[in-house]
């Protein structure tokens, strides 16, 4: 058997969805974020196995491989891949996200993914797995906590000086570009404004590093569990809707769902899609489902609207620095419940109900 049938034979077993197919279910959902949490869901069943597959080769087969990508990925891919840090067939980075590859959107999706990629591989590492399990595995952890801690509380402290204008500062400066972005991914910025990236790798290394690890290191800290590869990965409760916004915040504000009940006399939201509900809107859960009211056929859809609403007018200026944030709060009704378009919201979304939930 020659070289290429035997890289054939050992990689065969993964079976990867055809472009067509991907491009039928990601026509189904509206966001990036949708869409790049649906492609995150199908890389892991598929794409990630067939990297563990690629580690099986010998030195001359994987040498073979790479010499001859464009073809293996056309055998077992139905088209070549992108090579960027989500990895999409070519048809389908087409499709979705050519145009919109310059957003600041994009950027800020495609670097939270990588940087829980990175966060990942640290957790599972060697290093971090011996430290975990050494005698001092909690010297280990407030070594790493503490080190997080001085960066968060360095960014304040340049950000409070002045120092990270981007006017008072040579922009070729790499510790600038790292605490400029920490302090953006600590203040919420990425999820509130239409804003680049200043440094690709600072952004997401800042994300990594604060948004998962830090919460992270603060949990196994408090829990002090005992840690071994199988139950490294644990959920995390960030509030990345507004990272400056406690979480307690919106589960206390859309509470209400749970506690009192439709007009057909049974909760609008049990407990379990309320949890749903939080999770993939606040912490970007996007592989939960959308969830649905348990609302009368008439009357009640404008009255679950102003819940929004209320939340919306109670912490828009107290948690964001404009106003102009309308949208992103009208998105947390449309882009997670069932049957809500977000042109016919925005158009009443000031409209009050003559009866409240």
């Amino acid at each position: 058997m020659n070289t290429k049938d035997t890289i054939l034979k050992k990689l065969g077993t993964i079976e990867y969805l055809d472009p067509k197919y991907v491009i039928k279910e990601l026509s189904k959902l509206n966001t990036i974020k949708e869409r790049v949490a649906q492609i995150k869901e199908m890389n892991k069943k598929h794409y990630d196995k067939f990297v563990q597959n690629l580690k099986t080769l010998s030195e001359e087969e994987q040498y073979y491989y790479y010499e001859n990508k464009e073809y293996f990925q056309e055998h077992f891919f139905g088209s070549t891949l992108t090579e960027g840090m989500l990895v999409l067939q070519e048809p389908v980075f087409e499709k979705f996200f050519k145009s919109i590859k310059d957003s600041a959107e994009y950027k800020y999706e495609m670097n939270l993914y990588y940087a829980e990629v990175q966060f990942q591989k640290l957790i599972t590492s060697s290093e971090f797995v011996d430290d975990l399990n050494s005698n001092l595995k909690n010297v280990h952890l407030e070594k790493r906590l503490n080190k997080l801690k001085e960066e968060s509380d360095k960014s304040l402290m340049l950000y409070n000086d002045g120092i990270l204008d981007k006017n008072k500062f040579t922009w070729t400066d790499s510790e600038l570009y790292k605490y400029k972005e920490i302090f953006r991914v600590l203040n919420g910025d990425y999820s509130r404004k239409d804003i680049q990236p200043l440094s690709i790798s600072s952004l997401w290394q800042a994300m990594r590093d604060h948004l998962f690890l830090r919460p992270y290191l603060e949990n196994l800290l408090k829990e002090n569990v005992t840690v071994s590869p199988g139950n490294l990965l644990i959920k995390h409760e960030l509030n990345m809707f507004c990272r400056s916004m406690p979480l307690s915040i919106p589960k206390e504000h859309f509470r209400v769902f749970t506690l009192n009940n439709s007009s057909n006399g049974k909760p609008f939201l049990t407990e379990e899609q309320f949890s749903c509900f939080i999770d993939r809107a606040f912490c970007y859960n996007m592989e939960i489902p959308k969830q649905k009211f348990n609302q009368s056929p008439k009357g009640e859809k404008l009255k679950i609207q102003y819940v929004f609403r209320q939340f919306y007018e109670n912490y828009c200026f107290e948690y964001f620095d404009s106003g102009n944030t309308q949208d992103l709060f009208i998105k947390l009704l449309t882009e997670n419940f069932i049957g809500w378009d977000f042109h016919n919201v925005k158009n009443n979304f000031k409209t009050k109900p003559k009866i409240r939930i």
